[in-house]
């Protein structure tokens, strides 16, 4: 246990710690400002990417009408991405430089994989002109890294951080989200293959994305809840 606490007072896992609360609210914040833009703007049936298509359009029977696609894109997307990498490669450089684990390798792998797709999604649109342009695969490929990374980094998670020390529930969260969010993310790809979709396709695909959000909330919280605790401890 000691070595845990040791662990949570160094400098990178403090820095991984606000950097994936930062990602998190970041990311939230993020949405509601440019959804407040979109007129008509549905939760349940639009897609979170339809917010970052900066000019009117319709694709797949959605209207586009996103006034604040440059604060999805920017802040939404693209910082998220590169907060999450950064705090991935902090924590895990924090927690294997005395020695590397396979459970590391795993976790910064996926996690760098979600943190590439979500910035190449902020970078290309999924708008009607990307799509004529031939861009639209590329927007298609980011989304599927940040999706399947984002929810494979948190059953990964799961794993790695049994070596800082973490508690039972917290490993069970960090399983239960990930699975949560590929299951969300079959039912999305079946409604999608057989045109009968149990859900809305806005909200299962929120019910793939969202765990992640979750996840980087509670990690950072947690982990500069421990890193107080730690400090006052030592006192």
């Amino acid at each position: 246990m000691q070595a845990c606490l040791t662990l949570f007072r160094t400098p990178l896992m403090r820095v991984a710690g606000v950097l994936w609360l930062l990602a998190g609210t970041l990311y939230l914040t993020c949405e509601t400002i440019a959804a407040a833009g979109f007129p008509g703007y549905s939760y349940a049936h639009h897609y979170i990417s339809d917010l970052g298509v900066p000019y009117d359009g319709l694709i797949h029977g959605r209207a586009l009408h996103s006034s604040r696609a440059w604060v999805m894109n920017f802040g939404g997307f693209i910082l998220d991405g590169a907060f999450y990498g950064l705090a991935t490669v902090a924590a895990t450089w924090a927690v294997c430089r005395s020695g590397w684990s396979r459970a590391g390798a795993v976790f910064m792998a996926v996690g760098l994989i979600h943190a590439i797709g979500t910035i190449l999604v902020g970078s290309v649109p999924n708008g009607p002109r990307e799509v004529a342009l031939g861009l639209a695969p590329i927007h298609l490929i980011g989304a599927a890294m940040a999706i399947i990374g984002g929810n494979a980094a948190l059953i990964a998670a799961a794993s790695f951080s049994r070596r800082c020390g973490a508690p039972a529930w917290y490993r069970a969260v960090c399983v239960g989200l990930g699975l949560f969010g590929f299951i969300s993310l079959a039912l999305l790809e079946v409604g999608r293959l057989t045109g009968g979709a149990i859900l809305p396709d806005g909200l299962l695909e929120r019910g793939a994305v969202y765990p992640i959000t979750v996840w980087e909330i509670m990690t950072g919280m947690a982990i500069l809840i421990a890193r107080r605790n730690s400090t006052i401890r030592s006192v």
